[in-house]
């Protein structure tokens, strides 16, 4: 496994300039929370 680290200052500008890696983040998230909520 690898990890990545990136600062605060330096996520905002990714996700600007590479859409889409927010777009693929939200996709993660919005499982990840429909999943915790039992709606599979």
């Amino acid at each position: 496994m690898t990890i990545y680290w990136l600062p605060g200052w330096e996520f905002k500008p990714l996700l600007v300039a590479h859409p889409e890696v927010c777009y693929r983040l939200l996709e993660q998230l919005s499982r990840r929370v429909r999943r915790a909520e039992g709606a599979d």
